[in-house]
């Protein structure tokens, strides 16, 4: 397990924050590394009041000067984030104490059993894409979550950042399918500079499975990509069955499983991004992208398995 976390970037707060409306984050949290919180008071307010959500009584504001991201003290920290949430029980794990976390284990090797079944939503902020064995650290994900517990991932999808590692949607949704999850949402989102990396605006797509069945890598010509995932493990979910890509799976007996698991997903009423998120009146750049997706000038034109759900994260004050 790497020590390099991107953080909780604010887009990314933001899409927690609609997460925890569509069912609170609490009980037991773990966080996979420490996390860079790129918001402030004002900007985290901001997105509390946008989505109708209550702070709870967190006390006196905690600014992050322990992370790497966060030394020059202008960001709010992790912990204080969940606090106004009304999270109590917050971990962080990572390969040793760096930036005090508190639980010390390698995700890349089996987590010690005491770990099985504590957790009640774990965020990872882009540990898999700088690891040598992800597919181990995604199972002990699931091994540590309880039933019904949800897990958040933010990987790399692109070059940009230098990630080991660049993920495919198929690579998560058919693990999370194969593994009985009973649901599993996979975003690909887009951005062309560093400001619109940490603090917004992105081009939000959601990953429409049934048109592309092999779940294939987006392709980034002028733009950067992060995958975002959120999923929620069912009371019989496994953590250890290894998907096989749809063009290779032959055998009927896993095209069984497959189907007869991925109905489980349409039973779920978790709701696609919120639309209030999105830009009301189109920009100069979104009709520019229309323009060229007509023209099939874009990546977005030639992968109609990404449906387009607009601007994300509008408005979040760049900070610094």
């Amino acid at each position: 397990m790497h020590r390099r976390h991107m953080g909780l970037l604010a887009p990314v707060v933001e899409f927690l924050l609609l997460e925890h409306a569509f069912r609170k984050i609490e009980g037991d949290v773990l966080f996979v590394g420490r996390q860079t919180t790129f918001l402030d008071q004002h900007s985290l307010k901001l997105l509390l009041d946008r989505h109708g959500i209550i702070p709870a009584q967190a006390g006196e504001p905690e600014i992050d000067t322990a992370t790497w991201g966060g030394r020059q003290g202008r960001f709010i920290t992790d912990r204080y984030l969940m606090k106004v949430l009304g999270v109590k029980n917050l971990r962080f794990m990572d390969v040793s104490n760096y930036e005090g976390a508190d639980i010390v284990c390698d995700l890349g090797h089996p987590v010690d059993e005491s770990l099985h079944g504590k957790f009640d939503f774990i965020y990872n902020g882009g540990c898999l894409d700088n690891m040598f064995n992800p597919a181990g650290a995604l199972a002990n994900f699931t091994r540590m979550l309880k039933p019904g517990g949800r897990v958040v991932c933010m990987e790399s999808a692109s070059s940009y950042n230098t990630p080991y590692l660049m993920y495919s949607p198929g690579w998560f949704f058919d693990y999370y399918v194969m593994n009985g999850f009973s649901d599993c949402k996979i975003y690909v989102c887009s951005y062309t500079t560093v400001q619109e990396l940490l603090f917004g605006p992105w081009d939000l797509f959601h990953f429409d499975w049934p048109l592309n069945k092999d779940g294939p890598a987006p392709e980034a010509r002028h733009n950067h990509l992060l995958l975002l995932t959120v999923a929620e493990k069912g009371a019989d979910s496994t953590a250890d069955v290894q998907p096989i890509q749809h063009q290779y799976r032959l055998d009927p007996t896993v095209i069984a499983r497959f189907e007869n698991n991925l109905r489980k997903f349409s039973e779920s009423k978790r709701p696609l991004v919120n639309s209030r998120n999105q830009e009301a009146t189109p920009s100069v750049r979104t009709l520019l992208t229309r323009i060229t997706d007509r023209l099939g000038l874009s990546l977005y034109r030639a992968q109609p398995y990404l449906r387009r759900l607009g601007k994300f994260a509008l408005g979040i004050p760049r900070i610094g």
